[in-house]
């Protein structure tokens, strides 16, 4: 149980910095992270659910990973005026290592 506790911390680190940087990069309002902080954490739930759920099978794991990018993506883009989605478009052709 104590592994599980350590890897959701870890997951909610992880996306405090994801939510951070996207804050920064596409300079959200207050409302816009907020609403932004709601989608990452129903993708997060999602997220462990699908861990369990196909635990073994890869090509599920990964049909799994693009569904939450895509719902992301739904649920995001909504969110932003023009310019931004112009970015937040942007961001998301780049390899996340060139998203830094």
């Amino acid at each position: 149980m104590l592994l599980f506790s350590q890897l959701a911390t870890a997951q909610s680190t992880e996306m405090e910095k994801q939510l951070e940087k996207l804050t920064l990069r596409l300079n959200l309002s207050e409302e816009q992270t907020t609403k932004a902080r709601e989608i990452f954490q129903e993708v997060q739930l999602q997220k462990a659910v699908d861990r369990q759920t196909y635990k073994t099978d890869a090509p599920a794991l990964i049909q799994a990973a693009w569904t939450r990018r895509n719902f992301v993506d739904n649920k995001i883009e909504p969110i932003l005026d023009s310019q931004q989605l112009e970015e937040y478009r942007a961001l998301r052709k780049l390899h996340p290592v060139d998203r830094e």
